[in-house]
């Protein structure tokens, strides 16, 4: 939602006044105004199925949230989840999944 870090637009060319100039989006030394609230969790999970096979399962979760610092405003929500799971049949056959979920959603 918001451009990099001192990324701002770089003035200036070949002819004339002998250099460009960078305009800043921000003033050295000042942030951008935003508070981040972070939280963690992490799942393990085993199963032993009727038929003889086994599920074990890892899950992560993790939320971060910004808000204004001022005005105390809910910015932007980044929740990223990571699952990884290993399926052993009866037979001895190993499945092996793993999915990563990152969600980004800002408010203007």
């Amino acid at each position: 939602c918001f451009p990099p870090a001192g990324g701002g637009a770089s003035y200036g060319g070949s002819s004339g006044g002998g250099g460009g100039a960078v305009v800043a989006h921000t003033r050295p030394g000042q942030g951008r105004g935003l508070k981040a609230v972070q939280k963690s969790q992490e799942l393990a999970t085993q199963q032993n199925k009727t038929d003889g096979s086994k599920v074990e399962g890892k899950s992560k979760v993790k939320e971060q949230k910004l808000y204004h610092v001022g005005s105390k405003d809910h910015v932007e929500t980044k929740i990223m989840t990571e699952d990884k799971r290993k399926r052993t049949a009866k037979d001895g056959t190993v499945t092996i999944t793993e999915v990563t979920t990152v969600k980004k959603v800002c408010y203007m």
